[in-house]
Parts: structure tokens; C-alpha cells; sequence
């Protein structure tokens, strides 16, 4: 297993408004040198996410990321409580998020999407 850092952070609009109800993806850059697994969070109400792999470690691998962000579907929320979210950021070809994650330290990084 690649080296582990923490990583946690925030989702919003350009407005202000936190992004709810979705799910951020840390998937390692390779053509940037970073291997390791997939790191991913659902991001809660207020626009907050910390990540793990699927096996559940806590963190995402070191170095350099392409970063996606997509909706969840929750049926018993309604459409009105919940951000929308621009689908170029769905898609690891069009995502323009990127983001570096550094060992030895806690990363705490901060999105805003914009149309």
C-alpha cells in the first residue's frame, strides 16, 4: 500500500451554497506519478467530507489527484434541498479539479464549483 495522508475539506457553489448529497472521488494521477487506491467521502448537509479508500483506510494516496464530484440520489430528499451540481465535474476528463496531497500532514482542501 502507497502512503496514506488525511484528507478532509468542503464542497460549494460559487454562491455559497454547500454542495450536499454527493460524493467526491480522489483518483490517483498517474501521468502525475501518484499511485495508490481510490479515496472517496459522501459529502453531508453542510458541504463537509473526509476521505477513505474502499478498504476503508482513512486518507487519500500522496500526490496528485484528479478530483470528481457527483450527486447522490436520495430518494427522500427533495430535489429543492439539494445543490445542483454542474456534470463536467461528474467526469474525470472534464473535472477541472485537481487537487496535491501532502504526507505528514492533515490536508484540508476547499472547493468551488462554478457553472
Amino acid at each position: 500500500m502507497p502512503p496514506l495522508a488525511p484528507v478532509s475539506g468542503s464542497i460549494k457553489l460559487r454562491d455559497g451554497t454547500p454542495v450536499n448529497y454527493a460524493t467526491v472521488v480522489f483518483t490517483p494521477d498517474a501521468s502525475a506519478g501518484t499511485h495508490g487506491p481510490v479515496a472517496a467521502a459522501s459529502v453531508d448537509p453542510s458541504g463537509r467530507f473526509t476521505l477513505r479508500t474502499a478498504s476503508q483506510y482513512a486518507g487519500a494516496a500522496v500526490g496528485r489527484h484528479i478530483v470528481t464530484v457527483e450527486a447522490e440520489y436520495q430518494p427522500d430528499v427533495p430535489a429543492s434541498k439539494r445543490a445542483s451540481i454542474p456534470g463536467r465535474y461528474a467526469d474525470r476528463k472534464t473535472t477541472p479539479l485537481t487537487a496535491e496531497v501532502v504526507a505528514g500532514r492533515d490536508n484540508v482542501i476547499e472547493f468551488t464549483l462554478t457553472p
